[in-house]
């Protein structure tokens, strides 16, 4: 395996490059696999523009979902990790998803669309942190907007579609499973005793990011490793999963959540003695998921079903 980018390899004062991708010399599934909420880089100037301490900042981290997740890279699956933190620039957003208010002023012909997650606070460069907290005493520069963007957003998304595009060219199509956690109280609050019992959230926005063949494997591979399973609630995709779930045109997207509580202390976001058993549960899922795909007859332009008739 080729490691392109190692994550530790930088210090709090060094700025990372935009993404960590581990690509394997030789990918053997058409599966990406992505946490665009892992990053844990908070730049000096960042630091300096925020009135929040530190660990109020890191509440909005899918903390140590990427250690979750990466040991999948032996499988000869390509692995992309997003490097900088969620508060400074948001990847499941869209890149419009901006709150005028935010700035002294904006960018001429930069688009703007306003969506409930802008209102909430939440948008690509978020205004909020979890628990309602404002990141901001005053307005943001202009320049602040495509600085961010041009820095970390638009190579993000860059690498990812050159990895689809790489796995449709060899596959004939691609999956994507997005890497998320969940708070534990997600998973309790407003909800009953029968709803309220979930590991992991799988979420294909209503069907309409994959075919339903590819969340329903997952599934059934989850509930193998005794994991408790709900689908699109309270979580059924964000950004990544409604741009770029297109199954008609042969890429899939899931979005796994997975509850906090099964790996870490969330008070002080330090890994537990359950961390090691969920990371051989998802490797274990992953490799299941590897050997069902094929057999789930997706199709494609150079799959090998295709393949295999002609």
């Amino acid at each position: 395996m080729r490691n392109i980018h190692q994550p530790e390899r930088y210090t709090a004062r060094d700025c990372p490059p935009p993404f960590f991708l581990f690509e394997p010399e030789q990918v053997t599934a058409p599966i990406l696999l992505m946490m665009p909420h892992s990053g844990r880089f908070y730049p000096p100037e960042f630091l300096a523009q925020t009135t929040l301490e530190p660990r109020a900042l890191r509440l909005s981290e899918d903390c140590w979902v990427d250690d979750l997740l990466t040991p999948s890279a032996a499988l000869g699956l390509p692995v992309l990790i997003a490097s900088h933190a969620r508060a400074y620039v948001d990847l499941n957003r869209r890149p419009d998803e901006l709150d005028p208010t935010m700035y002294d002023g904006l960018p001429p012909g930069l688009p703007v669309a306003q969506s409930r997650r802008v209102s909430a606070g939440l948008g690509v460069i978020p205004k909020l942190v979890a628990r309602g907290m404002t990141l901001y005493s005053g307005p943001l520069p202009a320049d602040e907007i495509n600085h961010r963007l041009d820095r970390v957003y638009h190579p993000y998304h860059g690498a990812v579609q050159t990895m689809i595009a790489r796995l449709k060219d060899i596959f004939g199509y691609a999956v994507l499973i997005d890497g998320h956690s969940m708070p534990s109280a997600a998973m309790t609050g407003g909800l009953d005793d029968t709803q309220r019992a979930a590991d992991i959230v799988l979420g294909d926005n209503w069907g309409r990011a994959a075919d339903r063949r590819v969340p329903s494997a997952l599934e059934s591979l989850l509930i193998r490793q005794r994991l408790r399973v709900r689908r699109n609630v309270p979580y059924a995709g964000g950004f990544i999963t409604e741009f770029y779930g297109r199954p008609n045109a042969h890429v899939h997207v899931v979005q796994l959540e997975i509850c906090r509580s099964l790996y870490m202390h969330e008070r002080s976001f330090a890994k537990h003695a359950g961390f090691a058993r969920l990371q051989d549960q998802l490797h274990d899922m992953m490799l299941g998921f590897v050997e069902k795909l094929p057999r789930l007859g997706l199709g494609g332009a150079n799959s090998a079903e295709t393949i295999a008739a002609e």
